[in-house]
């Protein structure tokens, strides 16, 4: 998890494909849909470029966060966030995704 007292981190990776961070926490296992996320984002500034996320649950786990967002001032370009349901999660009034594809898995 990138805490609040992390500020201006970056997560730079070759392509959403090949550079891809996994989890599968999901709600039927027992975490509520806040404590599922694969990766969450709490410092100001945070930039991902050329990443994939995914919360690989299948569909009968419920919720399964990929990446939950609540960094101020967030840039995603050229990410995929690839999940059952709740993909993303963004609780934040900044953040900006260029490129960005969330994806709901079949």
């Amino acid at each position: 998890m990138v805490t609040k007292n992390f500020t201006n981190v970056i997560f730079l990776g070759d392509s959403p494909i090949k550079t891809k961070i996994t989890r599968n926490k999901n709600y039927i296992n027992g975490s509520n849909t806040m404590r599922t996320a694969t990766v969450s984002t709490l410092g100001p500034n945070f930039i991902a470029k050329d990443m994939g996320f995914e919360n690989s649950a299948e569909a009968v786990k419920h919720q399964a966060v990929a990446l939950k967002v609540q960094a101020d001032k967030s840039v995603f370009y050229n990410c995929q966030m690839d999940g059952y349901q709740d993909t993303l999660y963004a609780s934040t009034s900044t953040p900006n995704f260029t490129a960005t594809v969330p994806l709901a898995l079949p």
